[in-house]
C-alpha cells in the first residue's frame, strides 16, 4: 500500500485517472449537466447510481459500477465536507464525508455495498483542516462525534477541533490491503482561497456561491 499527498485541487480545478475512472475537481456555481446526484442531506444513506436516473434520492453515497452505461457520471458537491472515493476495477463509491454523516455511520455502511477485496485505490479530496475545524461550544452533535472518534477531537486554547481525515483514516486502516493505493490532497478549503469554503464565507459574511464538484466516470480505455 502506497500513500501519494498533493494540493492539485488548490488550483481551480484538474482531471485526472485512477485505474478504471476519471475523477473531475471543479469549482462551479451549479451542477454540471448531464450528470448524477444525490440529494446530499448529512445522512447515511447509499445509492446506486441507477437509482438516481430520472429521480430524485436523498443519499449521501452513491455506487457506479462499470456496467452502468446510461448516464455513468456521479458528483459529490462539497465546500468544506470531504468528497471520499472507494475505486476498485469495476465498482466505486462517492462518499460525502461531514461530521454528520461521520456520526450517522455513512462510513459504517461501506462494507454493505462495496466489495473491499477489489478496493485498488481512495481519493480523499480538499476539505477542511483541524486547525480551521472548531467549535466553541460542545454541543450535542460535538458530543456524538467525540463518543465516536475521540482521536480525531482534540481541545486546545479554548477550542475544540475536528479531523475529517483522522475520522476517515481509521476506516481506511481496516479497508485497505497491500494493492491499495492512496490519493490524498492536503489542500485546505478554508486556506486556500480558490477553494470553497462554507465557514470562510460565513466569516466574511458572504454569501456561499461556489462549490467543489467532484464527478467520478467510468475511463474508457
Amino acid at each position: 500500500m502506497r500513500e501519494h499527498a498533493s494540493t492539485t485541487a488548490a488550483k481551480a480545478g484538474s482531471e485526472f485517472r485512477l485505474g478504471s475512472w476519471l475523477i473531475e475537481s471543479r469549482v462551479l456555481t451549479k451542477m454540471p449537466r448531464g450528470v448524477l446526484q444525490p440529494v446530499q442531506v448529512h445522512g447515511s444513506e447509499i445509492v446506486r447510481a441507477a437509482d438516481l436516473v430520472g429521480q430524485s434520492r436523498e443519499a449521501d453515497g452513491v455506487l457506479l459500477t462499470g456496467s452502468d452505461s446510461t448516464r455513468s457520471t456521479i458528483v459529490i458537491r462539497t465546500a468544506d465536507c470531504l468528497p471520499l472515493l472507494l475505486l476498485g476495477e469495476s465498482q466505486a463509491l462517492a462518499l460525502h464525508v461531514s461530521r454528520k454523516t461521520l456520526v450517522a455511520g455513512l462510513l459504517d455502511q461501506v462494507p454493505t455495498v462495496f466489495d473491499l477485496s477489489e478496493l485498488r485505490e481512495v481519493y480523499l479530496g480538499p476539505h477542511i483542516c483541524q486547525e480551521h475545524f472548531s467549535f466553541k461550544y460542545q454541543g450535542a452533535s460535538i458530543i456524538q462525534f467525540y463518543k465516536k472518534y475521540p482521536w480525531a477531537v482534540i481541545q486546545e486554547g479554548g477550542l475544540i477541533r475536528l479531523s475529517l481525515r483522522e475520522a476517515v483514516g481509521d476506516y481506511l486502516s481496516d479497508w485497505k490491503h497491500s494493492s491499495t493505493e492512496i490519493y490524498d490532497n492536503t489542500s485546505c478549503t478554508y486556506q486556500a482561497a480558490l477553494l470553497p469554503s462554507y465557514r470562510r464565507a460565513l466569516k466574511q459574511g458572504v454569501a456561499l456561491i461556489t462549490y467543489l464538484y467532484t464527478t467520478l466516470t467510468v475511463a474508457k480505455a
